[in-house]
């Protein structure tokens, strides 16, 4: 399954780097002081060894400053005693949030993974650098993107239409920042009338009680009555806000149709 957020750098450490490496300076330092450097994320797993075998630099963090609203010169900061000293730097070019990021080193693959999480959202933003700490660059060699949010409410478009009611609300159910990506009185329709439409093949085929119990994965809706099959009045309707996806009489047919069949639950 692809990572909820992925900004990928291919590293290539150089060995004996010592603590050569220059305290920074102008723009970075202003941010580090400003307490930026509060968000700058540690890069977890960072071979500090091979890049500082004097073992001075206690810990290795990402940081960046804006050029543009989609642009970042991008730092890699080793810290000794509290003091950040430059290691490479390079430019990014993307989306990107350090109040929501994390970055870690995998020895194994030798790759330096930063990811960025957008405010909120699900959605995320990156990209690949090459790291020579030897020059001291960075260079970007690719960008990415994702939304797991976005991807859910593609699976619950899915799964609605097959009939897939309460899988439909496990998804639904697990997704991040929810009122970003739907309404709810909308999307209680939706599985309001997917479920109609299943429960009625399920009593055909003579599940009454797996047709009633489809009605039991509503999603939640803060105006929607807790449902039970009750009618309700224009006014009552119009209270929920679902009259803006729904007519009255839709509503109340469906209602009906449930009190039937839970009437014969038992027969």
């Amino acid at each position: 399954m692809e990572p909820l957020f992925a900004l990928i750098a291919a590293v290539s450490v150089a060995s004996g780097g010592g603590c050569g490496f220059e305290p920074i300076d102008g723009a970075v330092l202003h941010e580090w002081q400003e307490g930026l450097g509060f968000v700058f994320p540690v890069v977890e797993g960072f071979p500090l060894h091979e890049t500082d075998p004097s073992g001075t630099i206690s810990e290795v963090r990402l940081g960046g400053v804006e050029v543009a609203y989609d642009t970042l010169d991008v730092y890699l900061l080793g810290i000794t005693d509290g003091t950040p000293l430059m290691i490479a730097s390079g430019r990014y070019s993307g989306m990107y949030n350090f109040a929501k990021s994390w970055a870690s080193f995998d020895v194994g693959t030798g790759l330096l993974e930063v990811q960025f999480q957008m405010p909120g959202s699900a959605s995320w933003y990156g990209g690949a650098f090459s790291l020579d700490t030897e020059s001291g660059t960075m260079v970007q060699v690719e960008s990415t993107s994702g939304d797991p949010s976005r991807d859910a409410m593609a699976a619950i478009d899915s799964l609605l239409p097959l009939g897939e009611i309460a899988l439909a609300a496990e998804v639904l159910g697990g997704m991040f920042y929810p009122q970003h990506y739907y309404q709810e009185e909308e999307m209680y329709c939706r599985f309001l009338r997917a479920a109609y439409d299943r429960a009625r093949e399920l009593y055909g085929a003579g599940d009454i009680q797996g047709a009633v119990g489809v009605f039991g994965y509503l999603p939640f809706c803060w105006r929607a009555p807790d449902w039970d099959g009750a009618g309700l009045t224009a006014g009552e309707f119009s209270e929920t806000g679902l009259d803006a996806f729904m007519t009255l009489g839709e509503y109340n047919s469906i209602a009906a149709w449930y009190l039937s069949a839970l009437e014969r639950v038992g027969d």
